[in-house]
Order: C-alpha cells, then structure tokens, then sequence
C-alpha cells in the first residue's frame, strides 16, 4: 500500500507541513518507528517513495476514527 498524497501536487505538501524540514523530520520520525519505509529510486533526479509497513496499515482504523472525529467537530463549529 503506497501513500498518496491528494492535496494537489508534490510542491504542496512541504508547505502544508510548514516546511521542507518539518516534512522530511516526520517522515524521518514515522519510517525509524516502523510505520512507513523509505524506498529511494537511483538516477536523476533522485526520487523516494515512502510505503506503509503493517504496522502503519495497522493504524488505518485509528486514523480514520480520528478523522471522522475531526469532520463532526468541523461540521458542528460551523
């Protein structure tokens, strides 16, 4: 299972995190925790892709219980 970002294009999602740095600290934090794996494609420009492990497919339930709490409280706030 890949992840896939549906924000809109790659650019975007350093920004959303705040920055470059933030980004690549969390996916430093989720891929040393065992919840994702760093798969890095040689050649140039170099690319990497980042892949749910089980244990990240594990979380899914959590996740998503999460976000449908999130959606219900953004829907009630207006």
């Amino acid at each position: 299972m890949a992840l896939a970002w549906e924000g809109g294009e790659a650019g975007e999602l350093p920004r959303v995190m705040g920055s470059d740095k933030v980004l690549s600290d969390r996916l430093a934090q989720l891929t040393s925790a065992g919840v994702i794996e760093r798969h890095r494609t040689p050649g140039w420009p170099p690319r990497v892709r980042y892949v749910l492990t089980s244990q990240g497919r594990a979380l899914e339930p959590v996740m998503r219980s999460m976000w449908e709490w999130g959606m219900v409280r953004r829907n009630a706030l207006g």
